[in-house]
């Protein structure tokens, strides 16, 4: 998987027009699979014109009739078109959209992704070319869930989340990549993402912030970060702030997993 032209674009099209009935790739031998049928929601029969979706396409988006139809299920069983479905993908789309528009993407490192993100990469580049679609968006839906929690993502990896996800919704990743990645060419004249193993896993760590026993934030630390530097970066944590209206009674540290500061 060099360039996401040579396999998940075509791949993804090929399968939507199969199941549309518009082509046939069963008797491919390079495939491995035979796609299944999409049913009418209201005729229970299968969907055989591509006319059918016009309008969904119209009120939805191409992005998001596409996203809907190959996160459905696998695609070798037979499934009933809902249109209901179709407005979940679109609020997939808006969101991710929304969080670009907002000038998210920074420079620095976004360290606390850094395990997640290649873990998504390798997943979802296995579970494309074993045509486990939906599987593979799920895997990218988890990451991003991730990433919205945080708030940020740095430029390397939003340039390889655009590739990721381009197979799956290639107007909304374009545009993406364009206008708020600045990148010139095509999503598809670009090399596929390669995974890489976690260089910071040893050397950082989850710390777990609470007040009081109870959860109020998670950060990244180092390994060699003294007590005191533990309970600076802590307090200064937008949301164990909201907390800190008492005198710190005590700080409990349980070393590499949290520390529990005591307020009265």
């Amino acid at each position: 998987m060099q360039e996401n032209k040579n396999l998940n674009t075509v791949m993804s099209d090929n399968i939507i027009l199969s199941n549309l009935g518009i082509i046939d790739i069963s008797d491919n031998e390079s495939n491995s699979i035979i796609p299944g049928i999409i049913l009418n929601q209201d005729t229970n029969k299968k969907i055989n014109d591509a006319n059918y979706l016009k309008e969904f396409i119209d009120e939805y988006g191409a992005d998001a009739v596409r996203f809907y139809i190959l996160f459905m299920g696998p695609i070798n069983k037979t499934q009933v078109f809902y249109e209901e479905g179709l407005d979940g993908a679109k609020k997939f789309i808006d969101r991710l959209y929304h969080f670009f528009e907002q000038n998210k993407v920074v420079l620095e490192e976004t360290l606390e992704l850094e395990e997640l993100y290649n873990k998504t990469i390798n997943e979802v580049t296995i579970n494309y070319e074993s045509f486990n679609i939906n599987i593979a968006i799920s895997k990218i839906m988890i990451f991003l869930k991730e990433v919205y929690k945080l708030g940020k993502l740095n430029m390397e990896y939003a340039i390889n989340l655009m590739k990721l996800l381009n197979p799956i919704v290639p107007f909304v990743t374009e545009e993406i990549w364009n206008t708020y990645l600045n990148q010139k060419n095509s999503i598809l004249m670009s090399k596929w993402p390669t995974y890489k193993k976690c260089k910071n896993k040893e050397k950082f760590f989850e710390l777990v912030i609470q007040v009081n026993g109870k959860t109020r934030g998670k950060t990244i630390v180092n390994r060699s970060t003294s007590k005191e530097e533990m309970l600076e970066i802590a307090k200064n944590i937008t949301n164990v702030k909201l907390y800190l209206d008492g005198k710190i009674d005590k700080v409990i540290i349980v070393p590499e997993k949290l520390i529990n500061i005591v307020v009265k």
